[in-house]
């Protein structure tokens, strides 16, 4: 019986005690909004001149801030957003951007050739798309997505590039480069020099006529896929350092076309002392629309 007078006593109180702070609270706030109340009034009847210019404040303000009260605290929401969420905005955004194509073929280096069974350094063809932003400023960020395909074989702990006739792996490569561009203009000349990351996604099949049971470093042609694979994800062998040139001319309208060199740096290589292993150059022509 005591416990069952303990928690029925306890429920009331749970139950009052809100109600008479919200009570409280309540003629609280009604006082201060009398209070506010004829404050204004007074302050209108004493300077009836400059009530229009009380309310376009107040209409400046509402349209960045809301006020709201707290337990009689004065509290201040924020409005104001600079994201781009409007047709308009969007549209200034598209406008100052510049997307652009380059063909550039190359080569991936190998300088272990005389060394190794491995190949010389292999020619690749990458094919890029990407855009600047924003367009006709001296500092722009430019992301870039590149693909290109070549051949590796496996030996002694690192993939190297392989020729077709020593070819184990048939490597799918997509590069994401996001260098920081600075521009020079002349006339209807560009001047670009790109400097940033670049991370490498690569990924390797058995190439063509091998299977997975031929002969390999590791005992199979299938042992070396695996461990080529793993080399691609391991020491950073994925991070690369960019860096470029372009020179592009307008053509006609917003058209541009030139010449542009890229050369990507291995971090990997460097951390596992091969040098400028898998350093790529190459040299084409880049069109920006």
């Amino acid at each position: 019986m005591k416990i069952k007078r303990l928690f029925l006593s306890f429920l009331i109180i749970s139950i009052l005690c809100p109600g008479l702070l919200f009570a409280q609270e309540s003629q609280t706030s009604n006082q201060n909004s009398q209070e506010e109340i004829e404050g204004q009034t007074q302050l209108k009847e004493e300077s009836p001149d400059s009530e229009k210019g009380a309310d376009d404040s107040q209409e400046e303000e509402k349209k960045d801030e809301r006020r709201f009260k707290l337990f009689n605290q004065d509290f201040t929401l924020s409005l104001e957003s600079k994201i781009y969420s409007s047709p308009e905005d969007f549209g200034d955004f598209v406008h100052s951007t510049n997307f652009f194509i380059e063909l550039t073929p190359g080569f991936y280096l190998n300088p272990y050739k005389s060394e190794l069974n491995s190949g010389p350094s292999a020619p690749i063809y990458p094919f890029s798309l990407g855009f600047i932003w924003p367009n006709y400023t001296f500092l722009a960020i430019q992301p870039t997505l590149t693909y290109f395909s070549m051949y590796h074989l496996w030996y002694d702990g690192n993939a190297y590039p392989a020729e077709i006739e020593n070819r184990t792996v048939t490597t799918y490569s997509i590069m994401m480069d996001i260098p920081i561009v600075f521009s020079v203009y002349m006339k209807k000349n560009r001047f670009q020099l790109k400097t940033g990351i670049a991370g490498i996604f690569r990924i390797g099949s058995l190439a063509n006529g091998v299977s997975e049971d031929d002969s390999g470093y590791t005992g199979s042609a299938g042992g070396d896929l695996k461990e080529i694979n793993k080399w691609y994800w391991s020491k950073l062998n994925f991070l690369y350092l960019s860096s470029g040139f372009a020179w592009l001319r307008e053509l006609t309208g917003s058209l541009k076309g030139g010449p542009i060199i890229n050369v990507y740096f291995p971090v990997g290589s460097f951390i596992s002392q091969r040098a400028f292993l898998g350093t790529i150059i190459s040299f084409g022509v880049k069109v920006s629309l």
